[in-house]
Formats: C-alpha cells, structure tokens, sequence
C-alpha cells in the first residue's frame, strides 16, 4: 500500500509541500532551508478542484500578507497559525474571522485560500449534510467556510474531529452492513458578522480574529486587490517557508511550563514566533487571550 498525502505531508524528518503543477513539483522543507523538487519521495493526491501553486521565492516576506488581511490585533496569532497551516501530522486550530459588514472576511479567506490550498473552488460553504461534508473534508487541506450563519451540533462535532483527527464513521452506498472509516486532520477557518461556533468544544479547538470595517474612501476593487497579490505571493510563500525553516531548527529546544488543549499548536505556534524575530512569549500572551475570550463567547451564547 503506498499512502498519499493532501498538499502538505513529512517524510523523514523534513516537510513537503505539493505545488499541484504538471511538472509534479514539491517545496521539501528542512531546519537547514527549503528547495524545490522535481522528484518528491511521495505521492499527493490530486483533485479536479485543486490549483497549480506559484514558485515560492527566496528571501520572501511572510508580513506582506498583512496588507490584504484587515486584522484589528493579534497580528503574531495569526502569523503563527498560518505557518503552522504548512505543518502536517498536528491538529490546527480553526481560525474564526468576524466583523462588521464591509470587513472584507471573504475576500480575506479567499486569500488564505490561494495562499494555502489554492483551488477553483476558493472559498466553500459550510454544508447541513455531514455526509457531503466528510467529501468535502477529504478533499481539501485548508478549508474556509465562507458566511456562517448557523452550525449545527452534528456538524460541529465533525468539525472537531477534523481539527484533532477523530474518525467519522459513515456506511458504504448501496451496502446494509459495510461502512467507511475516515480519519484526518484538517486546517479550517469560517466567517461571519459575528463568532456563530457556540459550542465550548468547537471553541476549544478554535482562535477568533476580528477584522476592521474597511473605511470608504480606502475600499478598492477586488480584481485590483487579487492582481497585486497574486504578484506579491511568490514573496509570502516564501517568507512563509523560511519562517517555517527556522521554526524547525527552534522546535526541538522548546519547552513550555503550561500546555492548553491544542498543546502541538502552541508548542509550534510558539517556535514560529520565535522564528518571526523572537516573539514566542508574544504568540503566547496573545493565544491565551484570545481563550480568554472564548470563554466569554461562550458564556454569552448559552441561553
């Protein structure tokens, strides 16, 4: 049996990061740096939807992304968690994006996309039907569920399972006794105008990130927005991989007094801050508030 790997996968000891081109091409990363391959030792499986990623370049910039994304604070949080979107084998937390109407949340998730997991498909809606949302799950490495409105206690304890890696259960079509195991670990965000994930479980495993209303006389076209990203992201992609680098070579020495529930993040999260110019103590500080305001969220959701 030879496994396959969706986007991102490790093999011994070092990183792999599948750009989806017809030239097979993949970014191996390691503690010493990053290169990209034309022969990667493993196979990544390959859907219809998915995107060709750009060539990542060297001596990139992660912060640039920070021009298209209107966070309102925790500006290390977030970096942090979307290096660690290029980390396998950990449970990720979910990343809720908030605001006022006029924040630019889709569009924000629509970069984190391309940026990611690029797909035609960009962002995705959150389904009713658990079934169609283990296919869903299956095949996508980052997924951004666009407008939230609602989620339900059956999808939320998907959800769940797809950020710690639970199995979900479902029978085989058109059989009475057989049925289908599926197990991964997947890097999930959603929007709306407010947090709509009430469930402390689903918060637990979660980082909310408020986005500002963008003022009128500085809103501007989409297209104009998405052209000059596309032409600044060889750049972040490969600030993003440096940092990653480094996070590799700084992860080892990491050890940390208190460890919450999604203990791989903050472990990573922290050597990630590190990596960024020596905020690991930062990445913390913000990570603990921002629990801190999840329990908030919760206590003022429950009726």
């Amino acid at each position: 049996t030879i496994p396959l790997f969706p986007r991102v996968a490790e093999h011994n000891g070092s990183f792999w990061y599948d750009l989806t081109n017809a030239d097979w091409q993949a970014v191996n990363i390691t503690a010493d740096g990053w290169q990209v391959m034309d022969n990667p030792p493993i196979l990544f499986n390959r859907y219809r939807h998915q995107s060709a990623q750009v060539i990542p370049q060297p001596g990139g910039d992660i912060h640039k992304i920070l021009e298209y994304i209107n966070l309102k604070e925790n500006h290390t949080l977030f970096l942090c968690w979307l290096v660690c979107c290029f980390i396998p084998g950990i449970p990720h937390v979910m990343s809720i994006f908030y605001g006022e109407k006029g924040a630019a949340k889709s569009t924000a998730c629509q970069i984190l996309k391309r940026t990611i997991d690029p797909s035609a498909l960009g962002v995705l809606t959150l389904v009713r039907d658990p079934r169609t949302l283990v296919i869903t799950l299956q095949q996508h490495w980052f997924l951004p569920f666009d407008n939230v409105s609602h989620i339900s206690d059956e999808i939320s304890d998907t959800l769940c399972r797809a950020i710690t890696g639970g199995s979900i259960q479902q029978r085989k079509l058109f059989t009475n006794a057989e049925d289908c195991i599926f197990t991964f670990q997947r890097c999930l965000a959603l929007n709306g105008i407010n947090n709509v994930a009430d469930r402390p479980d689903l918060l637990d495993r979660s980082i909310l990130i408020e986005l500002q209303r963008i003022p009128d006389e500085a809103r501007r076209e989409l297209t104009t927005i998405l052209s000059e990203f596309e032409q600044d992201l060889p750049l972040i992609l490969g600030g993003i991989f440096d940092t990653l680098s480094q996070a590799m070579a700084i992860f080892p020495t990491v050890k940390l007094d208190k460890l919450p529930r999604m203990a791989d993040f903050a472990r990573w999260g922290y050597a990630v801050g590190e990596a960024l110019g020596g905020y690991g103590e930062k990445f913390l500080a913000e990570y603990t508030a921002n629990r801190d305001s999840q329990n908030i969220e919760a206590l003022q959701s429950d009726v």
